[in-house]
């Protein structure tokens, strides 16, 4: 349809891919940490290092494998996507490994300080994605099962000590809490700086005297432009407009009004054209437009109309509002798949189309031939 909509279309679906990437690799992660937690029961059990029986580590290992599986369909099938408390799909592994981690202490209590240091491990997971307050939510949580899990062992045994154990997650959740606090501000500098690199990849694709969009979001569109036509039909469009005797207008009138010109040629050309059109400045007075779903007919007629509207309108000088000078502009149009399959092509034909009309006498419009 749009081309800025195409165009954000395959920013965001980049985008969905990737955090399902991130999501994908989080979880592997998880559910392989929670394997290696069963493993070290499993040697602590054949050391003799702790009375669980075999039957409970089975039935540990089931509860798991069911806890990790339900875990992974939710990913695989989509439905993680409607958990819009946890768009990062975080917070529910979180709570669900924090669970874990209180039942293997529970049928493994001397066990207990390795589901401490499991925790704090599984918490590198949240660097840059938590702030404070989930790293508090989630480690209070742990500390409330883990005490669940430890108290009835502690209340029957010699060799266990309640206070000792509520004074173990009492001292563990201000660890966590100086954690949340380092995480807050790792995750605020993530976030400046993903800011800051859009803020540079916009300036990077934007010219800074038209504000237009610069020379290489042609190769950025474009392609995807293209392969949207070779899966799916229909055309696209690239024209190219030229100023008609610029140098002589700068040497003539000077280059801050040469710049202002061309800024008020930006702007006309951003008011003359369809909402799914992409205006671009190619380079010193030419500049470039791309018309997704459009045939050469309809393209002709858009740039012959925006041509007329630029040859009768009187541009004015930046510093001298009643000095009035008149500009016109020529024109060439390349149509994909009609002109050319691929970028290259397309703007050769079209520039090949753009010199034709100026051979023609200027201040027209041509089509590939």
């Amino acid at each position: 349809m749009q081309a800025g909509a195409l165009t954000t279309f395959d920013v965001n679906e980049d985008r969905d891919r990737l955090r399902r990437q991130r999501k994908t690799r989080g979880l592997m992660l998880g559910t392989a940490g929670l394997m290696l937690a069963l493993s070290e029961l499993m040697v602590l059990k054949v050391t003799g290092f702790t009375e669980m029986t075999i039957r409970q580590w089975i039935i540990a290992l089931i509860v798991t494998l069911v806890a990790e599986g339900v875990l992974w369909i939710l990913l695989k099938t989509g439905w993680d996507r409607h958990l819009s408390a946890d768009s990062d799909f975080v917070l529910y592994p979180m709570i669900v490994a924090a669970g874990l981690l209180s039942y293997y202490v529970n049928i493994a209590p001397e066990a207990r300080a390795l589901a401490m240091i499991a925790w704090f491990a599984a918490l590198l997971f949240l660097i840059g994605i938590a702030g404070f307050w989930r790293v508090i939510l989630l480690s209070g949580a742990m500390c409330v099962m883990y005490l669940i899990a430890i108290i009835p062992h502690s209340i029957v045994s010699d060799s266990m000590s309640t206070a000792f154990e509520v004074t173990v997650a009492v001292l563990f959740f201000g660890a966590s809490t100086y954690a949340g606090i380092v995480y807050e501000k790792v995750r605020i500098n993530r976030r400046e700086m993903q800011a800051l690199r859009r803020e540079l990849a916009e300036l990077a694709g934007t010219d800074p005297l038209t504000g237009l969009a610069n020379r290489r979001r042609i190769k950025e569109i474009l392609p995807g432009e293209i392969e949207r036509i070779r899966r799916h039909g229909g055309h696209c469009t690239v024209a190219m407009l030229d100023v008609d005797h610029f140098k002589s207008f700068n040497d003539r009138f000077g280059h801050p009004a040469g710049d202002a010109a061309l800024r008020q040629l930006a702007a006309l050309l951003r008011r003359s054209i369809r909402l799914s059109d992409i205006p671009i400045r190619y380079g010193g007075e030419e500049f470039g437009l791309i018309m997704p779903d459009t045939s050469s007919d309809d393209a002709y007629a858009v740039v012959e109309r925006i041509r007329r509207i630029i040859a009768d309108h009187s541009f004015t000088g930046d510093d001298d509002a009643h000095m009035e000078y008149s500009m016109t502009v020529s024109a060439g149009i390349a149509t994909c798949p009609d002109d050319g399959t691929d970028v290259e092509s397309l703007m050769s034909k079209a520039d090949d189309a753009l010199y034709r009309a100026k051979r023609l006498g200027r201040n027209r419009v041509e089509l590939a031939a």
